[in-house]
């Protein structure tokens, strides 16, 4: 979606180009925003209890995401290899949705973050 196209929903006052970050209005907490760059909407969190269509949510389990997602990836893993319950994931590149995917935040095994994100985001990490 286009900055230009997210504004006029009225969920988000984004405006500018370049990278940029605004709150969603819905969410009621100024900490949840979307990142956006002149490729558009590049972050969309999840808040409260809004769920992928698979049912996965904040508060899911390591287990729940993984059987949720058949293209299910660990990216930030420990030293040694393996998950030790804290790290990024990434899952529905190969979902029929073009060019967005879901991005997962794990703490002591749960998901704590959950985000549709563009597969070429150009603003952060």
């Amino acid at each position: 979606m286009s900055i230009k196209a997210a504004a006029a929903t009225g969920e988000v006052d984004a405006t500018g180009t370049g990278c940029g970050s605004a709150p969603l209005k819905s969410a009621n907490d100024a900490d949840v925003t979307v990142v956006y760059s002149d490729r558009g909407l590049l972050y969309i969190p999840a808040y409260g209890r809004v769920a992928t269509p698979e049912g996965i949510r904040i508060g899911s389990t390591y287990a729940q995401v993984d059987r949720a997602y058949s293209d299910f990836i660990l990216r930030a893993i420990d030293a040694e290899g393996g998950f030790n319950g804290s790290g990024t994931a990434f899952a529905g590149e190969k979902d029929g949705h073009e060019g967005v995917h879901y991005r997962f935040a794990f703490k002591d095994s749960k998901v704590v973050e959950l985000a549709l994100e563009h597969d070429d985001q150009n603003c952060y990490e």
